[in-house]
């Protein structure tokens, strides 16, 4: 609202899509009344309020059971490490918002019991089971700078191949 030259109150909106708030002189403004010659100017700190997640949410895309590198259940088709979205839900949003590639968002494998390690390879971003790995599950847990308080977690499991057995019987059977 502009009362007598001055500005006493401007309300905004943020398009959809905006991930993060921010506070100071965001907004510069200047007055040219004919000719081109700035009578006034001057900067207005400006406060942008994002509206708070709901959630997070950690998604394995290939899979949440993984085995050992170079175990014989690699050879039959488990992977060893599997890639991972991190998404986050706004209620006036229809689909969540993927934040894996925002450097605020940290995803550890801390809690994991020495289970995993987390890799980025161009802006993929992996679960990758260790050497070493016990079998079991472990946890896997994302925080946000950008979201103070919200956090996620999600669990993947470490298995080997222990045995293959063989039973041989003639073809047709004989009684």
């Amino acid at each position: 609202t502009v009362i007598e030259g001055t500005v006493n109150k401007m309300i905004g909106t943020v398009p959809k899509g905006a991930e993060s708030a921010a506070m100071g002189d965001l907004i510069k403004a200047s007055w040219k009344p004919g000719g081109g010659v700035t009578v006034i100017e001057g900067t207005a700190e400006l406060a942008v309020a994002m509206e708070p997640p709901e959630s997070a949410t950690i998604r394995f895309l290939d899979s949440s059971i993984l085995t050992r590198p170079h175990d014989s259940a690699e050879d039959a088709g488990l992977a060893r490490r599997s890639r991972v979205v991190v998404e986050v839900k706004f209620r006036s949003r229809t689909r969540p918002t993927q934040v894996q590639n925002d450097p605020r968002t940290q995803l550890t494998a801390a809690m994991s019991g020495g289970r995993f390690s987390i890799s980025n390879q161009g802006n993929t971003w992996y679960v990758n089971t260790l050497t070493s790995a016990p079998l079991g599950s472990g946890t896997i847990m994302v925080t946000f700078n950008q979201y103070p308080g919200l956090n996620a977690t999600t669990t993947a499991n470490v298995v080997v191949h222990e045995s293959f057995d063989l039973t041989v019987t003639p073809f047709p059977q004989y009684e």
